[in-house]
Order: C-alpha cells, then structure tokens, then sequence
C-alpha cells in the first residue's frame, strides 16, 4: 500500500489513514493508522490544526501528484549533484550506501516511531573512518533527493562536520559525537509542517531574521524530544545538548535559547557551519540554491555573529576561497571549474578547463579574475 498525504480538503470521508496521525503542536496521537475516516473524525481532526493526512492507497492507483505527497519516492530518481562530472565527497559506494541508510533510519523514525541507536552508531563510525581514510578536498554534495532535504541534508552535514573537526585534529570519540549530532540534528523537522514529510527543508533568510513558523524555530527542541520520546538513554548530553544548541549564534541572537561565544558546545559550532552551507546549496521547496562560491561568501561574511570565526576558518582551509563546483574565469579567457581547493593557497585551486586539470599554484602567469557562478559553464 502506498501512502498519499492529502490536504484535509481533499479527504473523503471512508477514506483510510494510512499512518498514525498526531497532534501537530504535540506528539499526541489523534488517530491511528487503518482508521476509516467519517466526517466528524475529519471536523475533530480540523479542530486540532491537522491540514494533512495520510491516507492509504492500493499500489496499483495513480499518484495525482498535485494534490497529493507520495512517501515513496525512489531515494536516487535524479542524482543531482553540485558538479556531475567531477568525483564524490567520499567514494560513490560509500556515499550513496550512506544516505540510503540514513534514509531507512529517518523513515522508520517517521513511519513507526522507531530508532536504531546500533545503527545510527554504526553509521557514524563508518563515516568517521571514511573521512580519516580519504581527508576530503573535494567537496562534491548531492544537492537535491526526491526522498528528501532532511536525507540528503543529514549525510552532508555529517560529512562536513567531520571534514572540519578531523581538520582540527579533534580525537575519534569528539568524532563520532559530532557524527551522531548531525545525523540527528534536524530530525524534529519532520513535524514542522503539521504532518509527517522528509521533504521538508529550511530557509536560511527566513531563519536569519526569525521570521520562520514556530515549529521551524522550535525544531531543535522537536529534536530531542522526538529521540528522548524513543530512547531517552541512546544520547549522551554533549550530542543532546548539541543537538539543542546547533542554530544559536555566536553573537546570542541564536534559538531557541539564545546561547552566546564559546557556551555554545564545540559540536554545536561546528555543526552550524556545515549545516548552513549544505542547506544554502541545497534545492527544496523552501528555498532557491545558490551556488557554492556565494555559500561560503555568506557563511564568512558572518562569521563572529553567527558562526564562530574559528570554525569558518577551518571551513575555508578546507573549502578553498572557491569551493568545489564555482565556475571562473581566468585572465586568458578561458572558464573552468573548481575541482578542489588544492594543496598551496586557499585562492589559487586545481580547475578542470577544456579537460584539462590546472593546479593555479604552479602555473604563475594563470589567475582567477571573475566568479560566473555555478552552472554557467561557456563552451571553449
């Protein structure tokens, strides 16, 4: 049976919910799965706030995508990455192995309430030793899942935030907490939108100037919660606390609390950094992706207010001044592609131009005079 979430408009009564319904502002259960749906169930349901439901339907019917969400997507439908001709963060098998993990987490989170912490461990510790092993320069993402933000964003961020700590030669164990941390950070954006979605994703700008819902500037809490709800014993209190702390600021106008400089966790400011970018270069409905070169534009030109200055210095020792995938054009006319930062000056890359690979950094008379952007690759 495939699930279809329906607005409430659009329900029928007889129609049959195909999972638990709950409480949008809470985890009160309202109605559990397989319930035939009438219309005073449908009334009380309104009257809680609830505008979707999910509603089962027979895997032979037709998905009217625009009144309804299919939860089936195929998690690789379009593999669309930053740059799709240069290689992967970590090895395609690993990679890809990983958000196919993660996503049987999160929909086992979503769908029944239920978490692995052996496998959430697991996953942290294979992704730890795969950043050990490769020390990623070249920070190639999927930037869009079908299955969802919160999938792909999750393995990201991970990855990143390991990226940035192994940089800072933090030990295996601080490691593997800031794996788990960002694994499981914006799980509570699962119930941002009043019903159960993967999909979801964030707006930086919206968050920025905290003009976002509610439940978005709550979710860290909803975070917690929802693991605390599960298994209260699976965190430890630095991933709890980090998991709490991951949008507060450096300057103190973060939330939900409002914590300030270094009282955030070390694993929350880290954590914020990559966490911005993954979603600043992301595509969802939530919000437009810019390019990477404008992503971290963004991400250094807060640090000391929202990010710690430290952590975005990391990023950019890692990242380069031009992030994997920003399109330039050098002083003889020709454009190429980022491809990593290199191993000499964060400003001069290796680029890939008409097939070629350049390493800036030992071609003299060769400079960057232009960003283009992202996509805008000229033929040559």
């Amino acid at each position: 049976m495939k699930i279809l979430w329906k607005k409430i408009s659009q329900v029928s009564p007889g129609d049959t919910s195909g999972d638990d319904v709950f409480d949008p502002n809470s985890f009160v259960l309202l109605i559990a799965k397989g319930t035939i749906l009438d219309s005073k169930t449908l009334e009380f349901l309104k009257s809680r706030q609830v505008t979707w439901i999910p509603i089962g339907q027979p895997d032979q019917n037709e998905l009217d995508e625009d009144s309804a969400i299919t939860v089936e997507s195929e998690i690789y439908e379009s593999n669309a990455l930053l740059a799709p001709e240069l290689p992967l963060v970590l090895s395609e098998e690993v990679y890809h192995k990983s958000i196919s993990r993660f996503h049987d987490l999160a929909g086992k989170m979503m769908d029944h309430g239920i978490i692995d912490p052996g496998e959430v461990i697991n996953l942290s510790n294979d992704l730890v030793n795969e950043v050990a092993r490769s020390h990623p320069k070249i920070l190639n993402f999927v930037a869009f899942l079908p299955a969802g933000f919160l999938v792909k964003h999750s393995v990201n961020t991970a990855i990143m935030s390991i990226t940035i700590a192994h940089h800072l030669k933090q030990p295996r164990h601080i490691l593997v907490q800031l794996a788990k941390t960002s694994l499981l950070h914006d799980i509570g954006l699962i119930y941002s939108r009043g019903y159960k979605d993967l999909r979801v994703g964030e707006d930086i700008e919206k968050q920025y100037n905290k003009r976002a819902t509610r439940n978005i500037l709550i979710h860290p809490i909803i975070s917690v919660k929802m693991i605390r709800t599960i298994d209260a014993a699976f965190m430890e209190k630095d991933v709890e606390t980090s998991v709490m702390q991951h949008h507060e600021r450096y300057d103190g106008t973060g939330f939900p609390i409002g914590v300030k400089g270094k009282n955030i966790t070390f694993l929350a400011r880290v954590l914020a950094v990559a966490d911005a970018y993954d979603t600043l270069i992301s595509s969802h409905t939530s919000q437009t992706p810019i390019h990477p070169y404008e992503a971290l534009r963004w991400v250094i030109s807060h640090a000391g207010s929202v990010f710690d200055p430290d952590m975005v210095r990391a990023f950019v020792e890692i990242a380069g001044v031009y992030p994997t995938g920003t399109v330039v054009r050098l002083n003889d006319q020709r454009t190429g592609k980022v491809i990593s930062r290199g191993d000499g000056s964060v400003a001069r890359p290796i680029l890939l131009v008409q097939g070629e690979e350049i390493e800036l950094e030992k071609v003299s008379n060769l400079y960057i005079t232009e960003v283009l952007g992202f996509d805008t690759m000229e033929k040559n």
